[in-house]
């Protein structure tokens, strides 16, 4: 990164270099490259400025006034997830038990990659079936002084584990604690060091290519996109029983946030609320049918009467009203 934008900023002075030569620097890179890859440009160019406002040698970066030209539209196009039937039949390629435990815990607790390569069985509360999320380790990280806070604020949380990830995190905490030097400061995932990316991705790959091999059709999608899955498997199965606030809380996120980065699922689950009031309404419809109030209004007379009891009234009841 550094090698590529010194053929542009190479010979100049840094308190020369002025925002609209930057911004017009990352417009070309745009052009040119990847969002993965610009991204990576844009944050190693703020780093060299940060570091040369804390170094006095500016006092103000002008860098804070650049900003990355995203679409947000075709971000949103571009963005990949896997149904649970896709993710069921992906886990049933991957054999290294390790690899079955992260994406299991990827796909069902949401949780970004350095969130989950941070993680040490000290933070993973069986008693109360939560993981404490308060650290993320780097790309580059390989000991626990490497972690670091959290993306924002709202990331730090507890999150409640599902059975299904409460079950994959104990049969491999019984693997780890086999091995000699363990105890609960062990990373979960990488045991003296976090894993590594490079080796989850690697895993990742496999387990796809296998089961693409078999006759199925899986997407080909990135670590980041298990918590794209993630959020799609709530929001397409939103109820009465949680809410988007629910929601944003367990991905670390806004409710904006939430809103912004899957407006298009939120359309999507808000049409499919209104199909089920439409049909739900109709069949409440059907059920209100005359003859059975005038059936149950004789019921009750014959109550009132003392010809059946109120035992034999409420049995009726429900046999007429198919309860």
């Amino acid at each position: 990164m550094f090698n590529k934008a010194c053929k542009t900023f190479g010979k100049d002075k840094i308190n020369l270099i002025t925002i609209a030569s930057l911004r017009k620097y990352m417009s070309d890179f745009e052009s040119k490259f990847s969002d993965e890859y610009c991204d990576a440009m844009f944050y190693a160019l703020k780093n060299v400025f940060d570091y040369a406002v804390y170094e006095d040698y500016l006092q103000v970066s002008p860098m804070t006034k650049v900003k990355r030209n995203i679409n947000v539209n075709q971000l949103k196009k571009e963005m990949s997830f896997w149904e649970q039937d896709q993710f069921t039949t992906f886990i049933q390629y991957v054999d290294n038990q390790e690899a079955r435990t992260i994406f299991t815990f990827l796909y069902y607790m949401g949780v970004r990659k350095g969130e989950l390569r941070a993680l040490q069985w000290k933070d993973i509360d069986f008693a109360n079936n939560i993981v404490k999320i308060y650290k993320t380790a780097p790309q580059s990280a390989k000991t626990i002084e490497d972690l670091t806070s959290p993306k924002t604020t709202n990331s730090n949380r507890n999150i409640t584990m599902p059975d299904i990830v409460i079950e994959s995190l104990k049969e491999w905490k019984e693997i780890q604690k086999k091995i000699y030097g363990f105890n609960e400061d062990c990373f979960v995932f990488g045991f003296y060091r976090p894993e590594a990316p490079e080796n989850i991705r690697r895993w990742l790959k496999e387990g796809i290519k296998k089961a693409n091999e078999d006759g199925h059709e899986l997407l080909d999608i990135r670590l980041h996109d298990f918590r794209h899955s993630h959020a799609s498997y709530l929001i397409n199965n939103m109820s009465d029983k949680f809410t988007d606030f629910d929601i944003a809380k367990r991905l670390g996120d806004t409710i904006s946030t939430l809103h912004n980065t899957y407006a298009h699922w939120f359309k999507q689950a808000d049409k499919n609320i209104i199909e089920f009031m439409n049909t739900d309404a109709k069949e409440r419809n059907k059920s209100d049918d005359p003859e059975k109030y005038s059936e149950l209004i004789e019921l009750k007379k014959l109550l009132d009467i003392g010809i059946i009891t109120q035992e034999e009234f409420n049995q009726k009841k429900k046999q007429v009203l198919g309860l």
